[in-house]
């Protein structure tokens, strides 16, 4: 399990399983386009601790290209209904993760203004979500935002991802 320690104390985990999965997504495609896809996942009764289920692949109607990424928003609030539902009412989108053909990943303006949206329009149910940008190396910028917030990124931090 990878634990990322936030600076309000909030704790994002990843299972190895999720990790693995993505990783193994990564080596069959590559990294010449960004791919991405949501985070699903639980928040803890206590609050801090925030529970990656799964970090979905991108769907074959995503647009992507070598400096963009964008998903299909239809495609991804059926698998976040479908996890809800599947779930009862425990698992729900925590964020967004995608790739960038970087050693060390940075996000672009087009990045912070989409974790603007989702802080602004109550796309995220619980106290935190997230954006996870990996790049080609393994690293990851993990941004933290509070949906509550107008700041873009309450915290964030680079970790090895894989």
């Amino acid at each position: 399990m990878l634990e990322i320690l936030l600076a309000d104390k909030a704790r994002l985990l990843v299972p190895e399983s999720v990790i693995e999965k993505v990783r193994k997504y990564k080596e069959e495609v590559g990294f010449r386009n960004e791919s991405g896809g949501i985070i699903l996942g639980s928040q803890s009764e206590t609050g801090l601790d925030f529970v990656v289920k799964d970090m979905t692949l991108p769907s074959p109607t995503d647009d992507f290209g070598p400096y963009h990424y964008m998903r299909d928003k239809e495609a991804a609030n059926k698998l976040i209904a479908k996890a809800w539902k599947e779930s009862d009412g425990i698992i729900n989108y925590l964020g967004e993760w995608h790739t960038h053909n970087e050693s060390l990943p940075h996000p672009s303006y087009v990045d912070k203004d989409l974790m603007r949206q989702v802080a602004q329009n109550g796309s995220c149910l619980f106290d935190r979500a997230f954006m996870i940008i990996l790049g080609y190396r393994g690293a990851a910028f993990v941004g933290e935002i509070d949906p509550g917030h107008q700041k873009v990124f309450l915290d964030s931090l680079y970790v090895d991802f894989y």
